[in-house]
Parts: structure tokens; sequence; C-alpha cells
């Protein structure tokens, strides 16, 4: 009889037992470089802003520490990217300019060339999100963009 489960990544496990407080961070890990913000705009000046935020020292913070240059008309200013890096175990959460958070991720050692798994979450009450790691634990954080 053979197991109907996939296997999990062992880096992936171990980002989920750092986001879940089972083990401590470790200190020495290196970063993985990730899209912190980028936008697409026309030559109007409409269109997305899209940002990245990672739960870090017990608050959400951007990842990235540079800004988005402002619009003008030269279009490396109109469709810019910045990086920032994250590192195993830190939950990521994505969202659009004034939007709510419509996608997640864990953090952890590249896998595949990637550095981030995409997670599910849900909203409850009271401005919490609910994170469903990929092992299967639940973690509950402070929404940054409940209303």
């Amino acid at each position: 009889m053979t197991d109907a489960t996939p296997s999990i990544d062992p880096r992936i496990l171990a980002a989920c037992d750092i986001a879940a407080g089972r083990t401590p961070a470790d200190e020495a890990a290196e970063g993985a470089r990730v899209t912190g913000a980028r936008k697409d705009l026309n030559a109007k000046g409409n269109g997305a802003h899209w940002y990245r935020m990672v739960w870090r020292g017990g608050e959400w913070v951007y990842v990235s520490p540079d800004r988005l240059p402002a619009g003008t008309f030269l279009a490396s200013d109109r469709r810019a990217v910045v990086y920032g890096v994250v590192y195993p175990g830190e939950i990521t959460i994505d969202h659009d300019y004034g939007a709510p958070v419509d996608a997640a991720g864990l953090a952890h050692e590249e896998v595949d060339g990637e550095p981030l798994s995409v997670i599910e979450f849900t909203r409850r009450r009271g401005g919490k999100l609910a994170f469903t790691l990929v092992d299967g634990s639940v973690v509950v954080l402070p929404d940054p963009r409940a209303k």
C-alpha cells in the first residue's frame, strides 16, 4: 500500500516550525531576495500598485526598505520594482494599494528556485488573519489592512 499524501520538503517543514513558534529562528540563516513592491502605470499615471509585507519582530513591516519612485513621464518610473529580503519562517502578505490582503506566503530556503510557498488564510473577527501553514498548523496574526 502506498501513501497517498505527498511528502513535504524538510526545508518547508522547518520554516513551518519557525512560523508556528515551535523552534526559534536561526539568526545566521541567509535571507532570500524577493519582490517587495511594484507598480505598472500608464502614461496618465493610472494603474496598479502592489506591495508585500512581512511579519517580523512582532509587527507587519514592508519587505522593501526602499520606496517606489514617484511617477513621472519616464517608463522606468512608471514600471518600477523594488526588492527586499525575507528569512525562513517569516509569513508574508500581498495587497494592492488601498486594498485588503489578497495573498499570503511562507518564506523558506529555496525549493526548486522559489523562496516562498503560497499558504491559505482566512479573515477572522476582530481584525485577525488565520494562516494555515503547509504542515496544517494555524497561525493567527493581526490584519494590517483591516478597516
